[in-house]
């Protein structure tokens, strides 16, 4: 569970990154 957890997070922080560099 804690794994999920952590992996759901990092997907999430990589998502937001592509997101960031897309605007830029």
């Amino acid at each position: 569970m804690d794994f999920l957890h952590i992996f759901l997070q990092k997907v999430n922080i990589f998502r937001f990154f592509t997101l960031e560099t897309f605007t830029k």
